[in-house]
């Protein structure tokens, strides 16, 4: 029997609807594919300490060194991770290394920044790369290292399409049971993402709900927006209007931190549920 968070029911899907001349595939499609791909890199992978996944296995460092895990965090039993923005210049070094998510909030960035700006790549390319690399912090021993393992496993067969292997790795790790909330909220990310590429929407809004439940003010806050997001555009795509504007009300009323193109949809779906115009989507060009 799988364990874990109990997620709360969707709210009924809403028959389709028209919104007349407003163009509400800029977030049902690319855009959302890109919310999916930064939630399924933020996976954790590999040891103990420190675990970093390449956003690329053509951009693997040739020198790195591991974060220090910070005394006061390690003393008190903290865990989280870290996700760092960087850029390769041409001569291999780092630069402009920045934290665009963490959990908890600070508590690690000092850690995977001072770490990480010692990286070198290797030198020669045309032009400056980004990546994007995700520090964990754990203290879980030999039985957490497997289960980051494969999830970080999860992630990269997820990542180059082999959903069938990923999802025996997930539903293995499901059914085993005893995750923390930090991997069930790794295993609900690679999940819901590749329930979006496939066209699951309905499947992939329920585990980004279950995530953002499970994860909850655990969230950096742009982790979250980016989840909710998610979660929003998702249930536009599976027709759930109604699902996807509770959605964000639930979970970011003010709207901060969403996207002008999010909340442009949002708002000209609230006024057509308003009038009772039917609202469609147009398809992505």
């Amino acid at each position: 029997m799988k364990r874990g968070v109990t997620a709360m029911q969707n709210a009924p899907a809403q028959m389709p609807n028209n919104v007349a001349g407003f163009d509400i595939c800029a977030l049902a499609g690319g855009k959302s594919e890109q919310f999916m791909d930064r939630l399924t890199r933020m996976i954790v992978v590999g040891l103990m300490v420190c675990a970093v996944a390449p956003l690329s296995l053509a951009q693997a460092p040739i020198s790195k060194i591991s974060p220090q895990y910070p005394i006061r965090a390690f003393n008190r039993g903290e865990e989280g991770w870290v996700e760092i923005d960087l850029t390769i210049a041409a001569d291999g070094s780092v630069a402009a290394p920045k934290v665009v998510a963490a959990a908890p909030p600070g508590t690690f960035n000092k850690a995977a920044l001072a770490a990480v700006s010692q990286w070198r790549y290797p030198p020669g390319a045309e032009k400056p790369q980004t990546v994007v690399l995700t520090f964990s912090f754990l203290q879980g021993g030999a039985a957490r290292d497997l289960i980051m393992s494969k999830l970080g496993d999860a992630g990269r067969a997820a990542q180059e399409k082999r959903f069938a292997d990923a999802g025996k790795i997930l539903d293995d790790l499901e059914d085993d049971g005893g995750l923390t909330l930090f991997e069930l909220g790794a295993l609900e990310r690679v999940k819901a993402g590749i329930d979006y590429r496939q066209g699951r929407f309905a499947d992939a809004a329920r585990r980004y709900n279950r995530l953002l439940e499970i994860m909850d003010t655990r969230m950096n806050p742009d982790a979250q927006t980016g989840a909710v997001e998610s979660l929003a555009t998702a249930r536009v795509n599976a027709g759930d209007f109604t699902g996807a504007i509770n959605a964000v009300d639930r979970w970011r009323p003010s709207g901060e931190g969403l996207s002008a193109e999010l909340n442009t949809m949002l708002a000209s779906i609230r006024s057509a549920l308003a009038a009772g115009r039917p609202i469609t989507l147009n398809p992505a060009p």
